[in-house]
Parts: C-alpha cells; sequence; structure tokens
C-alpha cells in the first residue's frame, strides 16, 4: 500500500514544478515578425516579415464609393485596381530590410497564401506581379466575365 506521505510529496513536488517550469518557457511575440539579423548588414537590423492579405472579395469588383458585387465600368477606380496599383508601388520600392508575402481573403472561402514571405529583388519580383495579375482577372475589361476575380 501507498505510503499517504509519500503520495502529499509527490503532489506538492508536481505542483511546484508546475509553478516553477512557465518560468523558463519564454518567448517574445515580436520572434514571428523579425528574422535573424543579416551579419553582413553594416546596421545589423533584423529583417521584418510582412504577409500581407488582400481582400478579394466580390465587393472589390464596385468603384471607389460603390456596393453589392457589381463589377464597376470605370476601370480606373474600381477598388481591385486601386488596390493591385497601390500593392505593385509597395513591390517596387521595398526595402532591402523587409520580406514580403502575399495572402488574400475571399469572402466565404477564407484565406489563402499566394506567396510566402520572401525577399523581394529582381528575381522574385516576377512573382509579385504574377500574383497580383492573379488577384485582378478583369483588370482590363469594363465588363469582365461573372467568374473573373475577384469573386
Amino acid at each position: 500500500m501507498i505510503n499517504l506521505k509519500t503520495v502529499l510529496r509527490t503532489r506538492l513536488l508536481a505542483c511546484c514544478l508546475g509553478l516553477v517550469i512557465p518560468v523558463f518557457a519564454n518567448a517574445d511575440d515580436t520572434e514571428i515578425y523579425f528574422a535573424r539579423a543579416n551579419a553582413a548588414n553594416e546596421q545589423n537590423t533584423p529583417k521584418a516579415n510582412v504577409l500581407i492579405m488582400l481582400d478579394t472579395s466580390g465587393s472589390m469588383r464596385n468603384c471607389r464609393t460603390g456596393t453589392g458585387s457589381n463589377w464597376c465600368s470605370d476601370i480606373e477606380n474600381r477598388r481591385i485596381t486601386l488596390l493591385h496599383e497601390a500593392m505593385k508601388q509597395i513591390i517596387a520600392d521595398a526595402p532591402n530590410t523587409v520580406e514580403i508575402g502575399f495572402g488574400r481573403l475571399r469572402g466565404s472561402s477564407g484565406g489563402q497564401i499566394l506567396l510566402p514571405v520572401m525577399p523581394v529583388n529582381d528575381v522574385t519580383r516576377p512573382y509579385f506581379l504574377s500574383a497580383l495579375d492573379s488577384i485582378n482577372g478583369g483588370q482590363n475589361n469594363a465588363y469582365p466575365s461573372s467568374n473573373a476575380q475577384p469573386s
């Protein structure tokens, strides 16, 4: 038969360890935003990892001030076109201290990662531009087909 004193001692030890162990398990939330510092970088600053989630729901078909999910006949004034152009500018101007990825939110079907977080440079820039083109399937049509994205 197990001694009551042994059982109590074991439970007390388990409670004490349960209070002490979490103190040693410490993490900083910013670790998900910053990679390790690049030792070759003269300023030795960490690179920021940024995942940009783009709204590609049906409302992005509207004009800047419209409502509903009908295609805006003014291509330059469509929300999706404005988003597309703004993101192209961000990719063109991205500093080498920022790594970027793209995802999309598409109505009730949820989110999807289009590109993982990666450096923006001459090699990767075409991938970013291709991903942007994929979210704006009706970019050159005044009245795109009903299945053109965003939908």
